[in-house]
């Protein structure tokens, strides 16, 4: 469901825009020819009464409450129409969980997500961990662990200090061990690919990991969407013809290319 265009909202705005130009031409007139509205000097209490006595004269004071009633009619459609919005966003989003949270506890800790999250980890050895901070990826994560690709070459039964940043403000430090390893060849190096089991985490940390995949997985069930509707990914405008190819609108590419371009 898209966000309704607040049409009202600009028309009110509209009205009260030819109210105020009419009030204000009502004044300009009032101040350049003060003696046809009784203002005889330009004390500030002889003006207004006059321009008051000339709203009344020229019937514009019975608009004042109606403009009233419109302003009030459009913020409570506004209000209708956003209670629908978030009713429809909250029914996707517990679709979008339905296909996680229906599964029983256990496999839920374990239900992975694929992922593309950078992190960075230590090794540990004889209970000390090393000095040097290596870089990885993961592809995949669950509440129980994770997979990674990384250019180390870890051994099952490796003990890792894992940090994993889910969003800008959120950063866990969780302790892992690796429990099987996979190696494919890049271009310029041999990637391992560790499958990683957590170990020493809290519930808290735990609920973050889920929570996170709940939000990725609606993210990713609604790209899908835009994709099939020819929308774009970034802002859910439509796409014309020549830009569903790309899957964003030509703002949405430029501002795209604008970060790649500074990283």
């Amino acid at each position: 469901m898209k966000r309704p265009f607040p049409v009202c909202a600009v028309f009110s705005v509209l009205v009260l825009s030819l109210f105020l130009i009419g009030s204000a031409a009502s004044v300009a007139l009032a101040g350049t020819s003060p003696s046809e509205y009784g203002i005889l000097t330009w004390e500030y209490s002889e003006f207004t009464k006059a321009f008051r006595a000339h709203l009344q004269n020229n019937n514009l004071a019975h608009l004042v409450p109606l403009l009233i009633a419109l302003i009030i009619g459009v913020l409570g459609y506004q209000y209708y129409q956003h209670r629908l919005f978030r009713q429809e966003k909250l029914k996707e989003l517990e679709e979008a969980r339905s296909t996680v949270a229906s599964l029983p506890t256990q496999r839920r800790t374990w239900h992975r997500v694929q992922s593309s999250l950078d992190c960075t980890f230590k090794v540990i050895h004889d209970n000390e961990s090393e000095q040097t901070l290596h870089s990885g990826r993961i592809v995949d994560l669950s509440g129980g662990g994770c997979r990674i690709a990384s250019t180390q070459n870890l051994q099952i039964g490796d003990a890792l200090f894992l940090n994993l940043q889910l969003n800008p403000r959120q950063k866990l430090a969780i302790k892992g061990v690796v429990t099987r390893t996979e190696f494919e060849n890049d271009e310029d190096s041999k990637i391992c690919l560790a499958g990683i089991q957590f170990q020493e985490i809290n519930e808290k940390s735990r609920d973050s990991i889920i929570k996170w995949m709940f939000k990725h997985h609606q993210a990713v069930a609604e790209g899908n969407r835009r994709i099939e509707d020819g929308l774009c990914l970034r802002c859910g405008k439509p796409l014309s013809n020549a830009s569903r190819d790309n899957l964003f609108c030509p703002k949405c590419q430029s501002i795209r290319e604008t970060n790649i371009n500074r990283f």
